[in-house]
């Protein structure tokens, strides 16, 4: 994920579908997600870079689910889900939850 393997990241996707192993890939893409943001989130100290970098990483995501991952339903279930987990990390981010809502979950 964090080198752009758009390609990779489609063969890998093609192949999980295959062996019927989508769930361990969204299980993956779940925790690369929420282990990725935690670091962020919790450091009070990237407190003013963390909503650009959460809207980026989103964008990031949302290119690789388009591109690798065929629009599957699931999987944008995945990402959603795994951002309202960042975004509910922490009690102060909790009242920018709204504003940034409206930025990154579609």
């Amino acid at each position: 994920m964090d080198g752009n393997r758009v390609g990779d990241l489609q063969r890998m996707y093609v192949l999980f579908a295959r062996v019927s192993a989508l769930e361990l890939l969204r299980q993956a893409l779940s925790a690369y997600i929420k282990g990725t943001g935690h670091n962020t989130v919790m450091d009070e100290e990237k407190d003013k870079d963390m909503v650009p970098w959460l809207l980026d990483l989103k964008a990031r995501l949302d290119a690789i689910w388009e591109e690798s991952f065929s629009r599957n339903e699931s999987f944008a279930n995945t990402l959603k889900d795994a951002f309202e987990h960042l975004i509910n990390l922490r009690q102060v981010f909790r009242c920018h939850t709204e504003t940034i809502l409206t930025g990154i979950i579609v």
